[in-house]
């Protein structure tokens, strides 16, 4: 149950101070000028004060002080794609790009008869984006998931039935050629969908000190939308480069693109990165 801070009632009275308030253990609380969370909120704002933080008077507004202590304790919002995909605090995060699923030889397309045309279009994407944050410098992190009885959740296996394709130490689990990682960018394994998951991806990118996570890669409805999610659950601002990313129903890839940019962050072309990240060097 969330504490109702003390205002008017429903008759518009005011609500009672000193010996006549409510205490602590009836529910409610002194609610400091920085816990309101809202700009116009018509239960609290009106009544901040800044003296210890009690609540009085009418309006639904905040007041000056009110707002003043509310902008003292909260980052500034970014906004702006530039802004955000700095590369001082930016990772591209390139997801699952690997031999199995992506190579003609590897088990989906050899073994499974899966087609690979889906993802076929955003390797040279891929490759341009990894390019232009090399120029850049900005940070490369490079996901990879593996089939292993011992390390996989057992719901994965309860899905998935017995490995049999990225098992861990084959060639199928590699990256493909075309975007294999430099001696100086990060490989994450993951056991699962999420590549936060028990691994040590956020701890990284924390002493890293990264903020924004750019994201390319397969599939834009499995893989790389719970690792976004799970990133922005965590603090991160991510981005989807949709023409760098793909799912092998186009209906699936449309509508993640669709939800991300309504409740996660900004979808944007390989091409608004990588003249992003051009122009930081210029």
């Amino acid at each position: 149950m969330t504490p109702t801070p003390p205002g008017p009632s429903a008759d518009n009275s005011p609500a009672p101070t000193g010996e006549n308030a409510a205490s602590p253990s009836s529910g409610a609380m002194d609610w400091p000028a920085a816990i309101c969370w809202k700009t116009h909120c018509p239960a609290c704002c009106g009544r901040v004060k800044s003296e210890g933080g009690k609540m009085e008077g009418e309006g639904g507004k905040m007041s000056q002080e009110g707002q003043l202590a509310w902008h003292d304790r909260v980052p500034a919002r970014v906004t702006e794609l530039a802004d955000q995909i700095s590369p001082h605090h930016a990772a591209l995060v390139m997801v699952d790009m690997q031999n199995d699923f992506v190579h003609d030889d590897g088990v989906f397309v050899k073994q499974w008869g899966k087609t690979n045309r889906w993802i076929k279009p955003i390797v040279p994407r891929c490759r341009e984006l990894l390019a232009a944050a090399r120029r850049a410098k900005v940070l490369v992190v490079h996901l990879r998931v593996i089939n292993d009885l011992a390390r996989n959740p057992v719901s994965w296996h309860n899905f998935w039935g017995p490995p049999s394709c990225v098992i861990e130490g084959s060639w199928g689990a590699d990256f493909i050629e075309e975007l294999k990682p430099s001696d100086h960018e990060i490989v994450v394994t993951k056991t699962t969908y999420d590549g936060f998951c028990d691994t040590p991806l956020d701890s990284l990118l924390r002493k890293l000190r990264v903020k924004t996570l750019v994201f390319a890669g397969i599939d834009s409805d499995v893989c790389v939308r719970d690792t976004a999610a799970r990133g922005f659950a965590l603090g991160y601002t991510p981005v989807f480069v949709s023409d760098a990313m793909a799912s092998d129903s186009e209906v699936a890839h449309a509508g993640v693109l669709q939800s991300f940019a309504e409740h996660y962050g900004k979808v944007v072309l390989t091409g608004d990165i990588a003249a992003a990240w051009q122009a930081t060097g210029e």
